[in-house]
């Protein structure tokens, strides 16, 4: 979708520019929309890759915006006086002590109302 509307952004470049100008400058003589209009056409080669990379950054960024969006409108689903449960897991081998795991608390410790320590069972061991 991205990848979409640069394309369509790409193609409009000619027309946009031309509206912007005669819009915004309405008020100056012929000549000058003139002499503008051909400092468009004389740069369209960088004012196209620079078209493109601004539209691309501001797609990702719109992008990283939503998503981040979505997840915090999903948390929030959760949040107000409910409990959320948080749980770290660790990969075998690599055994997470609560030394490791009481900073994060501690620094959430406004949000968090109590916790607790859960071992894993002897059956998961092998």
């Amino acid at each position: 979708m991205i990848l979409g509307l640069t394309l369509i952004s790409f193609n409009l470049q000619r027309l946009l520019e031309t509206a912007i100008v005669y819009t915004v400058l309405f008020f100056e003589r012929a000549s000058i929309k003139l002499m503008i209009m051909k400092n468009l056409v004389a740069h369209r080669e960088s004012n196209k890759l620079t078209s493109i990379i601004y539209s691309l950054t501001l797609g990702c960024i719109i992008f990283v915006v939503v998503a981040a969006n979505l997840q915090i409108k999903e948390l929030s689903q959760y949040g107000g006086n409910e409990n959320l449960d948080l749980s770290v897991y660790a990969k075998t081998g690599n055994i997470m002590t609560a030394s490791q795991i009481d900073p994060v608390i501690a620094s959430y410790s406004y949000n968090i109302k109590q916790f607790a320590y859960s071992t894993q069972g002897l059956t998961d061991m092998y």
